[in-house]
């Protein structure tokens, strides 16, 4: 049995997927992960936990012109030796019957997890923290994003502090409250993005 054999498809509770779903779409499926998702898999792969369910649930969902009858959410979870160790993906899926294939949704991404992506990740968190610390604290400072190396723009004002990546890596944008510390607001990191 392969690694991918072991993926769960469904539950499907509609008459529409108790047709699509058969073995040559399984395959089709099996045949993407492999193609777009395990090559970016760094650690040897113990075990698998992974599933492909329907957006879709209801029959009334499954019409002809349903905008979504086809749309899938694939998450899956590559457990390596170490019992921490595993990558992992959540992501919506397209199968377009036509040509039994499967296809990234607009605004997804097939961009797995690795513990080292996650490291990273956390690395770049910390440094962007570090600049917004080091710029509220009045210290010279030129800052940059961590993940595109651009110069990013701040704003630093009595009662707002925002920081942007201008190629939209991060956002940090928060209120402050009347002694100037940070009260409420968000810090974003956009998702990165997989190359097709």
């Amino acid at each position: 049995m392969t690694t991918l054999d072991a993926m769960q498809f469904g539950p499907f509770t509609t008459a529409y997927h108790d047709q699509l779903i058969t073995d040559s779409f399984k395959e089709s499926a099996r045949q993407f992960i492999a193609a777009r998702v395990l090559p970016q898999v760094d650690h040897d792969i113990v075990e698998l936990d992974a599933a492909l369910t329907p957006r879709a649930a209801e029959d009334r969902n499954c019409g002809p012109n349903s905008a979504v009858k086809n749309c899938f959410y694939l998450e899956i979870r590559f457990f390596g030796h170490a019992g921490t160790e595993y990558s992992e993906l959540k992501c919506q899926l397209w199968y377009r019957p036509d040509d039994s294939a499967f296809h990234v949704a607009t605004g997804s991404s097939i961009y797995v997890w690795t513990p080292k992506r996650r490291a990273e990740r956390e690395s770049q968190k910390a440094s962007i923290q570090r600049m917004v610390d080091s710029i509220l604290n009045n210290e010279r400072t030129t800052p940059f994003c961590p993940v595109c190396f651009s110069n990013v723009p701040v704003v630093n004002t009595a009662d707002h502090f925002n920081a942007t990546c201008p190629t939209q890596c991060f956002r940090y944008s928060f209120h402050k409250d009347e002694q100037g510390c940070l009260l409420h607001g968000h810090f974003i990191m956009r998702d990165p993005v997989q190359d097709a």
